[in-house]
């Protein structure tokens, strides 16, 4: 049996390539989960457009304060925490 949080961490890492190749042009071979997005020329608003489209996606909310993070977040620090509030939200 599959385990429900892999195949949601799957999904969610999919969706987050997808948004960043798609929405922001970002080349896909310079993608890897500890990308920073200040090297991939992510600035602040398209930072709150992926943030935003994680939010609406998956119908989580981050921290107001989640945007002060963007300077050091990267990939894996967006797919933990879209799956920590999903998991959050589960639960209750």
């Amino acid at each position: 049996m599959d385990d429900p949080i892999i195949s949601l961490n799957d999904e969610i890492k999919n969706f987050l390539t997808n948004v960043l190749v798609e929405e922001n042009k970002i080349d896909v071979t310079k993608l890897s989960l500890d990308s920073y997005l200040t090297d991939l020329d992510i600035d602040s608003f398209s930072f709150l457009e992926i943030i935003f489209s994680i939010e609406h996606q998956y119908n989580i909310y981050f921290p107001e304060n989640f945007d002060s993070i963007k300077t050091f977040c990267c990939r894996r620090t967006l797919l933990d925490a879209a799956n920590l509030r999903r998991q959050k939200l589960c639960q209750q």
